[in-house]
């Protein structure tokens, strides 16, 4: 989407670069405040027993975007290098009592499999 509108700016000097990381622990999207929530029930649901995520805190976040407003010269993809963790470890760490019950992918998720 961004990358695309360097074709599409006109005449305009505007370039357009874009920051790509991983989960930000603890947001609104991670899972840790999901399986934290979910523990309650006794069972956590789990999409696939390979999937895997890719972890920054907001700090390192915030950063990154930082370093790309100095040095981006416009029409690049900056992504860190970054630790992943795969969904079932977290659920073992979070509710070791818990029922790790693997669900499916729902229709149009995104999966990254951790490749065995």
């Amino acid at each position: 989407m961004f990358i695309a509108a360097n074709n599409i700016k006109g005449w305009n000097e505007v370039r357009f670069s874009v920051v790509r990381y991983g989960n930000v622990m603890g947001s609104n999207g991670s899972v840790i405040p999901f399986f934290m929530d979910k523990r309650k029930t006794g069972v956590l649901p789990i999409t696939n027993d390979s999937m895997t995520r890719f972890n920054i805190s907001l700090e390192d976040g915030v950063k990154m975007v930082l370093f790309a407003l100095e040095h981006a010269w416009g029409g690049e993809i900056i992504v860190p290098k970054i630790p992943s963790y795969k969904l079932v470890d977290v659920a073992e760490a979070i509710g070791p009592e818990c029922e790790k019950k693997i669900v499916g992918i729902r229709p149009g998720a995104n999966i990254r499999l951790l490749l065995k």
